[in-house]
């Protein structure tokens, strides 16, 4: 289906491409390259996928790898290996030259979209919430009505908390004074959308992902903070800005919030920890 879709999205693009016109050949054969798990071979289009890491993925992994190929198959492109400044890859054809490394959001609606538009058009621009996400800003909706709670924990926190409408704009900040203690990672969870700093992970130092097990929006190894940590959501009504130590690091769709519950890791030992929620609900 992933070929087809490919075919789809370019023709609502308004670009005309046919799958009966390509004669795309798909294989799945052990690649000898352990850094490679896909190959197009342009003369012959020919597509060559790694059978176990098609296994091991899920469907959004296996529509890029699909996507990227016949990038370079179909539409002819090279590797583009461009970041936004957080990390974030500007392009479905980024590689892995020269170390090269970005955060590839496949799972919120928005990205996926732009990095589409871009796979088929390489001019294509960041959109506007990308290009100028709000800068952390401790007074963001400092008119609004606050709920601020600090306490000492082991066990981390839970709440559900009572009447924010998740649709409307609202700040919520949670820290945890970690420096000092053996506790190297927080994750804070608001509904499912988890937002992660630790400085001792060998990966995934900053992370914005699902809890539920449906994707990671954002992942980074390269924020080291050596101070406690805070993080915070933003939503303006429509996204959903995260920020680890006061540094803006990836945006969501506000509607993929499912749930006002918020909760954290366990602490050991405890920690002090504290929570700021502003909001009209």
């Amino acid at each position: 289906p992933y070929i087809e879709q490919f075919f789809l999205e370019a023709q609502q693009r308004g670009l005309d491409l046919a799958l009966e016109d390509e004669g795309i050949d798909v294989v799945f054969e052990e690649i000898e390259d352990p850094n490679v798990v896909g190959l197009c071979r342009r003369f012959g289009q020919r597509i060559t996928i790694d059978p176990i890491w098609w296994e091991r993925s899920d469907e959004k992994d296996r529509e890029w790898l699909v996507f990227h190929e016949l990038g370079h198959c179909v539409l002819g492109r090279s590797h583009r290996n461009e970041e936004t400044p957080e990390g974030t890859c500007r392009s479905m054809m980024r590689g892995n030259e020269d170390g090269f490394g970005c955060s590839l959001d496949l799972y919120s609606e928005g990205w996926r979209t732009y990095l589409v538009d871009e796979l088929f058009s390489e001019e294509t621009p960041l959109p506007d919430w990308a290009q100028s996400p709000p800068a952390y800003d401790p007074n963001t909706l400092i008119d609004y009505p606050v709920f601020s709670w600090t306490d000492s924990l082991t066990d981390g926190f839970f709440a559900t908390l009572e009447g924010l409408d998740l649709s409307q704009p609202f700040w919520l900040e949670a820290t945890a004074a970690n420096l000092d203690t053996e506790e190297f990672a927080v994750i804070v969870s608001l509904g499912f959308i988890a937002l992660k700093s630790c400085n001792a992970c060998a990966v995934g130092k900053a992370e914005v992902y699902h809890f539920g097990g449906n994707g990671t929006y954002f992942d980074s190894d390269e924020l080291f903070f050596e101070e406690d940590v805070r993080l915070t959501f933003y939503g303006d009504g429509e996204r959903l800005y995260c920020y680890v130590n006061e540094i803006y690091i990836h945006s969501i769709e506000q509607d993929l919030l499912e749930d006002a519950t918020i909760n954290s890791n366990r602490f050991e030992p405890s920690i002090v920890c504290s929570l700021t929620l502003r909001s009209k609900s």
